[in-house]
């Protein structure tokens, strides 16, 4: 694929066809984020087995799917299609034991294929699950994307209220002066339809 004009080629997070090293940075910022939650939260479950929460469910576009099973190492290089559904679920095996279980489906018609992770069977034990993925969780987001403290968001909420302040204001007075001139174009109108009294 090139850029029309330019004969530049798209980015390599782009091309569907060629997704980029899974240790690449850009792994760790599209889908570790994502890994890493679903990871604290099977951990969680693992420590609170009389947890009530039983079921998390993310909603997310094709390239969201793509990046995330690029992530992990299982995607086939085909843009998912349309209400595609990634299973990623915890389960106990006869000795109690956690392992992971990941399931792809893309069709309404057939049932979901088993994925494995390469260096995992297609029931991949928790353990070597995290230990497979440890390199593409961000751990600290913020040290991830490299932002200082001074790069933190701190001043983006009195700067957007102030923005929002000052544009209610300026539809205020715009109205205002929309309702003034419509009365005053009015009286006038009634004025010189008056025929002076004398």
């Amino acid at each position: 694929m090139k850029i029309v004009g330019l004969g530049l080629g798209l980015p390599l997070y782009l091309e569907w066809n060629n997704p980029p090293n899974p240790n690449h940075y850009s792994f760790v910022l599209f889908s570790g984020n994502l890994v890493q939650l679903m990871t604290e939260n099977m951990n969680n479950k693992t420590k609170d087995e009389d947890s009530k929460m039983k079921f998390y469910m993310y909603s997310a576009h094709d390239t969201t799917l793509a990046a995330f099973l690029s992530a992990l190492q299982i995607y086939n290089g085909f843009q998912p299609p349309y209400a595609t559904c990634v299973g990623v679920e915890l389960w106990k095996n006869s000795k109690m034991e956690p392992y992971v279980k990941i399931w792809y489906r893309n069709d309404s018609t057939t049932e979901p294929y088993d994925l494995s992770i390469p260096g995992c069977n297609i029931t991949c034990s928790f353990n070597d699950f995290k230990a497979l993925t440890k390199d593409i969780l961000p751990g600290d987001i913020k040290k991830a994307c490299q932002l200082s403290s001074t790069d933190q968001m701190g001043y983006l909420i009195p700067v957007a209220v102030g923005v929002s302040v000052l544009v209610l204001v300026i539809i205020a007075l715009l109205a205002f002066k929309a309702i003034r001139s419509t009365n005053t174009k009015y009286r006038r109108q009634i004025n010189e339809d008056n025929e002076p009294c004398i």
